[in-house]
């Protein structure tokens, strides 16, 4: 009842955004991010966020209204996707999210995809989109992370390994998917942890209205 009372109040508060699917996960569970101590919360206002797999801008949106960060670079490489994204993003009067349609990986490359519906796969065929590194991002860019949130369908270790520096530079708060591939369960935990001793990690069913899906993994100090 708390989570349906939630996404009522957020449907009027967006209405005139292009959103196909009030997600839970997204605007409920804020990826994860519901369940970080609250002080840590309070310590993004005004932060750099990376959201790596923004779909439509739904997550972003929902970090948005949540947190007031300075910044949100939204990295969505499917273009039907990015067009809805670039819409919700001009629809906010501050130039808070900055679409980027690239993908993220361990490597910058290019790749082609399959699209359906909310769900981007890397195959031999199909859309070819660039992709880079959060490490080569960042340091173009000459910014410092506060928080990275990744949901991409099973890429999310590769794009953790092409954040090594960044994550152990800056440390951000992390809300990674891990449940599109098994071994996400137990290797993502780990490798982080060595990168970043001081991390406390939470584990959180974003959506709890899901069995199966959003299982998210909170990295923090």
């Amino acid at each position: 009842m708390k989570i349906k009372k939630t996404i009522k109040k957020i449907r009027k508060k967006i209405k005139k955004f292009h959103i196909s699917n009030y997600s839970s996960e997204s605007f409920y569970g804020l990826s994860g991010l519901r369940w970080l101590p609250e002080e840590k919360k309070k310590s993004l206002k005004d932060g750099i966020f990376l959201d790596v797999g923004a779909f439509d801008g739904d997550s972003s949106l929902a970090l948005y209204f949540a947190f007031s960060p300075k910044t949100i670079y939204a990295f969505e490489p499917e273009k039907n996707n990015f067009l809805i994204l670039q819409k919700n993003s001009k629809l906010i009067k501050e130039a808070v999210i900055q679409p980027i349609q690239m993908g993220l990986s361990n490597i910058s490359k290019t790749e082609y995809i399959s699209s359906e519906n909310t769900a981007s796969r890397i195959e031999k065929t199909g859309q070819e989109i660039k992709i880079t590194t959060i490490n080569d991002f960042a340091i173009n860019q000459k910014i410092k992370v506060d928080l990275i949130k990744m949901d991409i369908e099973g890429e999310e270790k590769n794009a953790i390994l092409g954040a090594k520096e960044i994550i152990k530079r800056d440390k951000p708060a992390l809300a990674i998917s891990i449940y599109h591939r098994p071994e996400d369960f137990f290797e993502i935990k780990s490798y982080l942890q060595e990168l970043v001793p001081e991390y406390k990690f939470i584990i959180k069913k974003a959506n709890p209205l899901s069995l199966t899906h959003e299982l998210m993994l909170l990295a923090y100090i």
